[in-house]
């Protein structure tokens, strides 16, 4: 008996290898260019800190040469934004943009926060028709700029405190980039939509007001400890990490490098975005 256990048992381990994913970089600042694609970086960072102390929500950009072996961009960028901790923990109120050169590929993940407003099919709406254009005519800097605008606009419907503060009509306006002109029934949809949303907020908002003073705030160490861990994983480098060096080395060109960024804020992601392609 204590053999076929200790079989079932060796049977078991070949059949169950532990799963190994390559480590995430450390971020360089709200923007991490480590595939060196993008000109204006400093201008970039300085918006996003800039609309950062504006709205306190926390937008990354991030480059990367290729994705690990075998994993897709939405379960890499998920990894990257929780253990980064994109967001305040309080409101979960972060994006990120995450672009891999060689794949070709494209990830808008969304904070929980911002989930109800951007939905999966209108985040990848938003790269569909703002970034891929212009990636696929080689111009990432005006491709990631004409996504921060809208972007923008999205956050700022939303106070500081996380809950949606902008009128419906507002929202609509915002929104409307994923209707066609002349479709009559999309633009309805959103005004029907935008009003949905706006209860639906005001009803949260309500509500966290009285549960938010009975439960203490969650830091960004210990959320990002206790997303991992229920896991078993071990993680491994790139075969080849010298661009993850090289960008290192030429962080002092932004306006804050790696050995100064103080981090983000502790939000979380449930895995919400959406993925295009150039």
């Amino acid at each position: 008996m204590k053999k076929a256990c200790l079989s079932i048992a060796f049977l078991l381990s070949l059949a169950g290898p532990v799963l190994a994913l390559d480590k995430i970089p450390e971020p360089l600042g709200p923007v991490s260019d480590f595939a060196h694609v993008l000109k204006d970086g400093p201008a970039i960072e300085q918006r996003l800190r800039k609309l950062e102390s504006e709205t306190s929500a926390e937008i990354a950009v991030v480059t990367v040469p290729k994705l690990p072996a075998d994993e897709k961009i939405e379960t890499y960028a998920l990894r990257m934004f929780n253990q980064w901790g994109i967001g305040k923990a309080e409101t979960n109120n972060g994006l990120l943009f995450l672009l891999a050169v060689q794949e070709h590929k494209m990830r808008l993940q969304v904070g929980k926060g911002f989930s109800p407003v951007l939905t999966d099919q209108q985040s990848t709406a938003l790269l569909d028709k703002l970034v891929k254009p212009e990636f696929k005519a080689g111009r990432f800097d005006q491709g990631v700029n004409a996504l921060l605008d809208k972007l923008a606009d999205v956050v700022k419907l939303f106070d500081r405190q996380g809950n949606l503060s902008a009128s419906p009509k507002k929202i609509v306006q915002v929104m409307q980039f994923q209707a066609n002109s002349n479709k009559l029934g999309a633009y309805f949809a959103l005004i029907f939509g935008g009003l949905i949303l706006f209860l639906f907020f005001f009803i949260k908002s309500r509500l966290s007001r009285i549960s938010r003073h009975s439960r203490p705030a969650r830091s960004g160490i210990l959320f990002r400890q206790s997303y991992h861990g229920d896991r078993d994983f071990t993680t491994d480098t790139y075969d080849d990490d010298s661009w993850r060096r090289n960008s290192t080395d030429t962080s002092s060109n932004y306006d804050s490098g790696s050995s100064s960024y103080d981090s983000f804020g502790g939000g979380s992601s449930d895995g919400g975005g959406g993925s295009s392609d150039w």
